[in-house]
């Protein structure tokens, strides 16, 4: 795989939502209930917030920017 610290994080995200370790919440943003999981460090694998699709491209999109 071409990033296989995100996939570890993801999968262990999914992990954790099947067994009931964690579970979703509303957009930081906006509140939207249509959620995906945003990491701010793959190595911190459950440590997410919660963002709507919209607002979670625009995280990405701004963390890109920042990348110079």
């Amino acid at each position: 795989r071409r990033f296989p610290e995100r996939a570890k994080a993801n999968r262990a995200v999914a992990y954790a939502l099947r067994a009931g370790k964690i579970k979703k919440c509303p957009c930081w943003v906006c509140g939207d209930t249509n959620v995906e999981a945003h990491h701010a460090d793959y190595s911190r694998k459950l440590d997410v917030i919660w963002l709507c699709a919209v607002h979670h491209h625009q995280r990405h999109k701004a963390l890109r920017d920042l990348d110079c």
